[in-house]
């Protein structure tokens, strides 16, 4: 096996073993399981699958607070606030 096939390998084994734990620890899901896919998927390096992971989830989290908003029917400050006050939330269980 070529080294950077294994390195792949074991990202891919890393991100999925993380996802596993994040769900287990953390009564709310992560904002996106699908980040880790997208990570192998674009070929991130492993130098920078922290920082992709975090963009990809925090991304995640703000269109579906902006969908939670909307379907709330919140609109102008209070929705700015609403959406601001939802991403923080998920942040924490990042």
């Amino acid at each position: 096996m070529k080294k950077s096939m294994i390195s792949k390998y074991f990202t891919a084994l890393f991100l999925l073993n993380a996802s596993f734990v994040s769900a287990q620890e953390h009564p709310i899901p992560p904002a996106n399981p699908d980040c880790a896919a997208q990570a192998i998927n674009n070929k991130v390096e492993p130098a920078s699958i922290s920082s992709f992971m975090k963009k990809c989830e925090n991304e995640t989290a703000q269109r579906n607070c902006e969908a939670a908003a909307a379907d709330k029917k919140i609109t102008g400050k209070a929705k700015i606030g609403f959406v601001k006050n939802c991403v923080k939330d998920a942040a924490q269980f990042q």
